[in-house]
């Protein structure tokens, strides 16, 4: 049976100016929760960007149509080319689908409590590490500490008995370290999906990291997350355009009318005494030296137009450039 869902343009609400120096960051709630989670931040970042809320409402929808229906309203809206996705628990389905279908228009992402969950596919998930799908975009993982109320509990009852040798605690705090170690295995195995990643514990507020700070809003975790994000991509941008103009100011010149003669020059008698040999040949004796593969000349590259784009006119530059 096929899923329907409302027009999606009354979910979402936009917040903050529009900036074209930066992408548009859509913020993806948890389950049982919705965007209203994200308004502190939003209203923090609306000064200086452009805030996308996006409510899912209908709980029971799948995230592949989910996903499918909020790219149909963004490429209908034109809001933005890139975007920054900021996701919470079960909202991380929903972002990686978001990864999964438009790799290169996601410029960075924010994976709030996220990874535990089991909607996404498997092999879909597999792959984007494998693919390391953000390459070198920047990644923050941020995670809380889910079991802070378990731990809360274990500790009132330690100090009931004034010690641990109760073997129904020793057991609650083996339950509870082997599920603390898988919580951060899951966590930290997102780190795969770029290689310029970032990674942030929190272990003083729970899974509801986005509200549970009764310290701080949520900005003071968010905002630092969002100026690495905004500077790694500046600095990313900033390092091409640099090698770029080094490259074509210095590696790159016009010949002088008189190099070109010399070279006309040059070329001419190569070619007498070419056909000179071939008048003339003599007999070579034969190398008796085998030559390695290893010690071959590597073959010329050749390239389809060296006027094609500067990925083909300056291959070395931008070999460089994926390199680091």
């Amino acid at each position: 049976m096929s899923q329907t869902t409302p027009n999606i343009a009354s979910n979402v609400r936009l917040v903050g100016k529009v900036n074209d120096d930066y992408p548009l960051i859509i913020c993806f709630h948890g389950s049982g929760d919705s965007c209203a989670s994200w308004e502190p931040l939003a209203d923090l970042l609306s000064a200086s960007y452009r805030v996308l809320l996006w409510d899912r409402q209908d709980p029971d929808v799948r995230p592949g149509v989910a996903v499918s229906k909020l790219l149909e309203y963004l490429d209908s809206a034109q809001l933005s080319p890139n975007f920054v996705l900021i996701a919470h628990s079960y909202g991380g389905t929903f972002a990686r689908l978001f990864l999964e279908r438009r790799p290169q228009q996601v410029a960075g992402m924010v994976l709030v409590e996220t990874g535990q969950e089991t909607a996404i596919d498997s092999q879909i998930e597999q792959r984007q590490y494998d693919n390391q799908i953000l390459a070198n975009k920047p990644l923050v993982v941020i995670r809380g500490n889910t079991l802070i109320g378990k731990w809360q509990e274990y500790n009132k009852e330690i100090a009931a008995w004034g010690s641990v040798s109760n073997p129904s605690l020793q057991i609650q705090k083996q339950l509870l370290d082997a599920t603390d170690r898988e919580d951060e295995r899951l966590k930290k195995a997102q780190l795969q999906l770029s290689r310029n990643n970032k990674y942030v514990h929190i272990p003083d507020c729970g899974h509801g990291v986005i509200g549970a700070r009764p310290d701080a809003p949520p900005s003071v975790v968010l905002l630092p997350t969002l100026s690495f994000i905004y500077k790694q991509r500046q600095q990313q941008i900033k390092s091409f355009f640099t090698l770029y103009e080094n490259h074509s100011t210095s590696s790159i010149t016009m010949p002088s009318p008189k190099e070109k003669q010399q070279e006309v020059q040059k070329e001419s008698k190569r070619e007498e005494t070419s056909t000179k040999a071939e008048e003339s040949p003599s007999k070579q004796p034969e190398s008796t030296t085998d030559v390695k593969e290893d010690d071959a000349p590597e073959p010329e590259r050749k390239y389809a137009s060296k006027e094609c784009c500067p990925a083909c006119k300056y291959p070395e530059l931008f070999e460089k450039q994926s390199e680091n």
